[in-house]
């Protein structure tokens, strides 16, 4: 097929994550303070829930892309996963905010956990596919894939744009109309989102993603899953672009843990988060847009170093200048999310590039496990994140339902919200700096290479 990547394939691809973030950003952003406030869950025990759930949702990501490697389903290698899982998906979101309060506290854990999974580890398969179906679409030509990606991302800031403004008023309200289902209709309407999203990308890329023969199978070398683990761990730049990816979201997911609380307890003033999420993906757009732009001049290590270093500044700033000012902690949010948007612009395609740098050394084709791996820094950054988080409030003095706060708490709180996260965006920037070593140029020969030895393998067959 033609592998040029037109104006419109981008639009599909972008409207696919526009869809998927739609569907699953409730979730993520707001499940935390519901345990606490809406099901009466201590900080301890909320923590507790979601490091279990993320534990069991990271042993899933680490096998899904060995079973995606090896599935057959009729419907594509990736595409197939897009049509199945998104009923999974749907039900997971619900159950996260299923009113449960009439329930023991463990059938609460409980519930929250299993509708955790349905989701999370669904989107273990479901994000490698759409990663997949990228190199599928651009084939080789690295600035096309770089295209796809910057598509996903601008997509997913969008999507970020309109449920950062109507998520919170919309639970209000809807929660007001039909008290205890103000999350659950709310998440509900825009999971049902992902069902659009999922069938425009399965149906243009119908040509693209077909399923690989047993026949063709066996003339291309094959690792067991055992294998899989061992030459991803033996991929020395895998796994630094891992660390340093596990390193930023660590420090991002303790303030998206905390951010709910910061707006009820600190500003006292709920509506000033869906104005902080709106304002922040107003930057991120612009950041989308204008970000990519210092990859595609300086190449994708400088964007990577630039971004995770500037979001380690703005991150410690918010605990000195965001204290008795919201709109300091707005601004500096904001200017946090253009950081991000520097580098995650190009996400998957570090991950891809150190895929393409282990199968041209060793000759095994693991890329989809390499792609597998950049689901992975969120998984660790929403268990660990959220983990330091939700301790971190107990450890603070948080209490379920409290209506005052002390100055210790203030000052513990702070610095839990911004130099906590910025050490560990600084220590991912130094990481990248000094040790990464895959050029652009690089990639691209690695990337033609491994093509043109998949090529000659099916022509042998």
């Amino acid at each position: 097929m033609d592998n040029k990547i037109t104006a419109k394939t981008q639009l599909v691809f972008g409207f696919y994550q526009f869809c998927t973030v739609l569907a699953v950003t409730i979730p993520m952003i707001y499940l935390t303070f519901y345990l606490t406030e809406g099901l009466g869950m201590s900080a301890a025990l909320m923590g507790t829930v979601l490091l279990t759930a993320r534990i069991i949702d990271f042993i899933i990501g680490l096998i899904s892309g060995g079973i995606v490697e090896k599935s057959r389903m009729k419907w594509g290698t990736y595409r197939s996963w897009l049509i199945v899982l998104k009923y999974v998906v749907f039900i997971g979101v619900c159950l996260q905010f299923w009113n449960t309060t009439a329930l023991p506290m463990g059938v609460r854990a409980v519930v929250t956990i299993v509708g955790y999974i349905m989701m999370h580890g669904s989107m273990n398969f479901i994000a490698l596919s759409q990663y997949g179906l990228i190199e599928r679409r651009a084939g080789s030509d690295m600035a096309g894939r770089s295209k796809l990606s910057i598509a996903y991302a601008r997509g997913m800031t969008v999507a970020n744009i309109l449920i950062s403004a109507a998520a919170l008023p919309a639970i209000m309200w809807v929660g007001a109309k039909f008290p205890g289902l103000g999350y659950l209709i709310t998440a509900a309407f825009f999971a049902l989102f992902f069902f659009i999203g999922s069938t425009v990308l399965v149906k243009s890329t119908t040509d693209c993603d077909r399923v690989v023969t047993e026949e063709e199978a066996k003339r291309i070398p094959q690792i067991s899953f055992g294998d899989m683990v061992k030459s991803a761990a033996g991929n020395g730049q895998l796994m630094l672009v891992l660390l340093a990816f596990c390193l930023t979201y660590i420090g991002m997911f303790i303030t998206q843990t905390i951010m709910q609380y910061y707006f009820a307890f600190i500003v006292g003033d709920m509506l000033m988060m869906s104005v902080s999420l709106t304002a922040s993906m107003v930057f991120a757009l612009a950041g989308s847009v204008f970000g990519p732009i210092i990859g595609q001049k300086a190449g994708k290590k400088t964007a990577l170093v630039t971004g995770m270093l500037l979001w380690g500044v703005v991150a410690t700033l918010i605990t000195f200048l965001a204290k008795g000012n919201v709109w300091a902690y707005i601004i500096l949010g904001g200017l946090g999310q253009v950081a991000f948007y520097i580098f995650f612009s190009f996400g998957m395609n570090y991950f891809l590039d150190a895929g393409e740098y282990g199968f041209y050394k060793t000759g095994k084709d693991n890329r989809n496990v390499a792609l597998a791996m950049y689901n992975m820094p969120m998984k660790v950054g929403m268990g660990l994140g959220g983990a330091i988080g939700g301790f971190g409030l107990a450890a603070i003095g948080y209490t379920p339902g409290m209506t005052e706060i002390s100055e210790s708490f203030l000052n513990g709180f702070m610095l839990l919200t911004g130099v906590i996260p910025g050490v560990f965006m600084f220590a991912a920037g130094l990481l990248v700096l000094f040790f990464w070593k895959i050029t652009d140029a690089d990639a691209q020969k690695y990337a033609t290479a491994n093509a043109e030895k998949i090529a000659n393998l099916k022509a042998s067959a």
